[in-house]
């Protein structure tokens, strides 16, 4: 089975050995609303790189890193080959075309072991055995695609001055004195966050990464959520209309759908943070990692305390137990989800419900979506087709100079300003872009 993985982000180490590298993030639905699960994938230490999934043209070998929740890193290497012929030519074409954008996506070929139907119709393979990583022009996924580019001359000794593996880094990379530099991570339109780092083999830091948290509505996502474009709204009725039975002779009864159009601006959240720039110096891939990731957390944490505590809010006073829920809920069960703290979710498992924990997983057979926002003690019961979503760019500034007020309320007298310049500082602000809209209230229950 052939499958795009995820967005990825390719970088040419040395133009002589002809090497790439990126990390899947994490897998999105594609055109066929199936997803990936990377944590569930296993590997060969060597497969082959193919062209288009075609294994009568193999061009290279891919060896691949350690999974994550949030994805699969790889580095693969295109043969050079010196004796003219079929090879040389079908080789060196493949490298021509990654070069030149021809090629802009990666997918995976593997081999599933575990799957289960998702409520969007596609299916989530959660085991797989991956055997071949190929060059696509048109991949499965319209956001799998090779986002940046650059050729570099690879040092062992020099890590600290090597370029960015993505937009990011390429922003934490510069040196201290440059100021306001701006890097936005594309829109995450099908769910992806934004991308990862290679972990190099040449580092001589070791930093204890964080815990990924991925956004309650990149997983509302993942299971079909309709995409909210910036902006705008347009929402149909609440309810599923019911065509009643019409006597003979007797007028048909008419029922308008309850509709809203509106406009209005998308919604964002912020925070500034500030590192030692001689952390930011060290230039390595663990650290740049660990910087985004937490920038990254940031942004999704903001999210989810707002999403969440709109939607308790929406729900009212929750129930005593899971029928009650579902006799009050007006969504299509079919299509809903829980939403849930991930303490209190390992709690709920028990002989009868044992796909459930700290992970997600499935609680009463619906897909269950962690979220660190939600209070110990309380489910949501959303109706995941039902809410609609915009998950927005993620943009970082950067800055060396300015003097920033450390504090939740700027102008209070408990506001403390951090000379960057003076005490050694880079201030790195995030902004996360996103909305949602609520055509169907969802339930609380507490257990």
């Amino acid at each position: 089975m052939e499958k795009l993985f995820s967005k990825i982000v390719v970088k040419t180490i040395s133009e002589e050995k002809r090497e790439i590298e990126g990390i899947a993030s994490t897998p999105t639905v594609d055109r066929v609303n199936d997803i990936v699960d990377p944590m569930g994938l296993t590997f060969q230490k060597e497969v082959p790189l193919l062209l288009g999934h075609d294994h009568a043209q193999p061009v290279g070998t891919v060896a691949f890193g350690t999974p994550t929740a949030r994805g699969l890193p790889f580095r693969a290497r295109i043969a050079k080959v010196d004796e003219e012929g079929a090879v040389k030519k079908r080789t060196d074409e493949a490298w021509h075309s990654v070069k030149s954008g021809v090629i802009k996506g990666v997918s995976i070929g593997f081999r599933p072991s575990k799957s289960e139907k998702l409520p969007n119709g596609g299916t989530r393979f959660s085991k797989a055995d991956v055997h071949e990583l190929s060059l696509v022009a048109v991949p499965a996924n319209p956001d799998a695609r090779i986002t940046s580019y650059k050729s570099l001359n690879f040092s062992q000794g020099n890590n600290m001055n090597q370029a960015g593996l993505n937009q990011v880094r390429k922003a934490l990379a510069m040196s201290p004195m440059e100021a306001a530099i701006k890097s936005a991570v594309a829109p995450a339109t099908t769910g992806n966050t934004p991308d990862l780092f290679y972990p190099s083999q040449q580092s001589g830091v070791t930093m204890l990464q964080p815990v990924v948290t991925r956004s309650v509505i990149a997983q509302l996502i993942d299971l079909g959520a309709p995409q909210l474009p910036p902006n705008v709204r347009a929402l149909t009725q609440p309810a599923n209309l019911v065509a009643p039975e019409v006597a003979e002779g007797a007028p048909v009864p008419a029922q308008a759908p309850s509709t809203e159009v509106k406009l209005e601006a998308f919604r964002k959240v912020g925070l500034i943070t500030i590192v030692n720039s001689e952390l930011v110096a060290l230039g390595t891939d663990e650290v740049m990692g660990y910087l985004d990731t937490n920038l990254e957390n940031a942004a999704n944490n903001g999210m989810d305390e707002i999403v969440t505590g709109e939607l308790l809010t929406l729900a009212g006073t929750p129930k005593t137990t899971v029928n009650a829920a579902f006799q009050a809920f007006t969504g299509d069960s079919r299509t809903a989800c829980w939403i849930g703290n991930p303490e209190y979710l390992a709690t709920l498992r028990s002989a009868q419900e044992n796909e459930v924990g700290p992970n997600g997983g499935r609680y009463y057979q619906l897909p269950v979506l962690p979220a660190l926002a939600m209070p110990f003690g309380t489910l949501l019961l959303v109706d995941a087709k039902r809410v609609a979503v915009y998950d927005g760019p993620r943009a970082i500034d950067r800055s060396t100079e300015a003097d920033i007020t450390m504090s939740s309320a700027p102008g209070t007298e408990e506001a403390q300003v951090y000379h960057l310049f003076q005490q050694n500082g880079v201030g790195l602000k995030v902004t996360k872009y996103f909305d949602y809209a609520v055509m169907t209230n969802p339930v609380a229950v507490s257990i």
